[in-house]
């Protein structure tokens, strides 16, 4: 993925230019309750997910334990708090 970022927003969209983008702003205001909706992230075939996570935790991801128990995923969130899987590629 590629994109642009600063403190306000970030923009992500395939390196290939393909697909949607997504963009994600920051708002002031604090969360308070579970996400309806998150985002799955697959690296792409022959990636490594422990090395995506790891890119992930670096860029300001955590650790969450949503009761997932022992699957295939890792689960993150934002510094928001804001839950994302982290799927192993194919």
């Amino acid at each position: 993925m590629f994109g642009d970022r600063s403190y306000d927003q970030a923009v992500l969209r395939s390196t290939q230019g393909v697909g949607p983008y997504l963009e994600f702003l920051r708002t002031p205001d604090v969360k308070t309750v579970p996400d309806r909706v998150h985002l799955d992230l697959l690296p792409y075939p022959g990636d490594d997910k422990a090395a995506e996570v790891a890119r992930l935790r670096g860029l300001g991801a955590g650790g969450i334990d949503l009761g997932q128990g022992d699957v295939p995923w890792t689960v993150l969130a934002d510094p928001e708090g804001h839950e994302f899987c982290v799927l192993a590629p194919s």
